[in-house]
């Protein structure tokens, strides 16, 4: 996914109007990785390998993802184009960077399944991430064999993928916390999801809840300092890519996820990654 940040002038139409506009744009807007990308960018960053894999278009902001990947060193062979639309996030925000503000965001999205695995995994892969943010899924026909698997994705999402693989940790905020337990209808049965080793709640300025679903242990990691800045945008592609290596590294699930909690709101509040 590509996101475009458009930088301009804020304003009111009327008094009645809800939101803020954004006008007088400064020019085309700048072009960052999201979602997956995203996480890949923050490995790739902190001297981890990362490879993407997935479908983009055969258009311009294809082609702009793909130059922005060989910039970072975020690897693309896995990449396959063809003639529908590159997935696309857009957000506008002031001159002074001191205030989100957005002119209508707006998403352009695949909405499609593929039918067919799209390429073979690397032999020396350690960790595989699932990252669709909504935006369709491929089926995951890889030998997964000793990998560890995070799955970064929406609850229905999880439902289906998990009828293909067991997933070691999965990432859901409250309000897909709601969703997946409602899907699993109840606390109890979180387990036949097809989730093997535990789950983390993020819980944006109140921090994160950890579940180990082999001990039955939990806990709730909490923030020191309140959240502050306009900087929160990304933050849990952050959490994925710190909770991803501090498990492959092999501390706790609780040590993984104070850690994450740590550094993804020092992003969040500076727009510093302190790794």
């Amino acid at each position: 996914m590509l996101d475009l940040t458009f930088i301009g002038v804020p304003s009111r139409i009327s008094p009645e109007q809800a939101h803020t506009l954004v006008h007088e744009m400064d020019g085309p807007p700048v072009a960052t990785l999201g979602g997956a990308g995203n996480v890949a960018r923050v490995l790739a960053e902190h001297n981890r390998q990362a490879k993407l894999i997935g479908q983009i278009g055969n258009d311009a902001y294809g082609t702009m993802l793909l130059d922005e990947c060989h910039r970072l060193g975020v690897g693309v062979e896995n990449i396959q184009r063809d003639d529908h639309p590159t997935t696309l996030k857009a957000r506008a925000i002031s001159r002074d960077g001191t205030h989100y503000v957005m002119k209508g965001r707006w998403d352009r999205d695949r909405s499609i399944m593929c039918e067919s695995p799209i390429c073979e995994l690397p032999e020396d892969t350690d960790a595989l991430i699932f990252s669709d943010y909504a935006k369709g899924m491929f089926p995951a026909h890889f030998d997964l064999t000793s990998k560890l698997i995070i799955g970064d994705i929406k609850p229905q999402t999880i439902e289906q993928l998990t009828k293909e693989i067991s997933i070691d940790y999965i990432l859901p905020n409250k309000n897909e916390m709601n969703q997946l337990k409602e899907i699993a209808r109840g606390d109890d049965r979180l387990g036949l999801l097809g989730i093997r080793r535990g789950i983390v709640v993020t819980c944006g300025a109140e921090g994160a809840v950890w579940f180990d679903l082999q001990s039955g242990d939990s806990g709730t990691i909490s923030i020191d300092e309140p959240l502050t800045g306009d900087h929160r945008s990304g933050a849990g592609d952050i959490f994925t890519a710190k909770f991803t290596t501090l498990i492959l590294d092999g501390c706790s699930l609780e040590e993984a996820t104070r850690e994450s909690v740590r550094v993804s709101s020092h992003a969040a509040t500076t727009g510093e990654i302190i790794w």
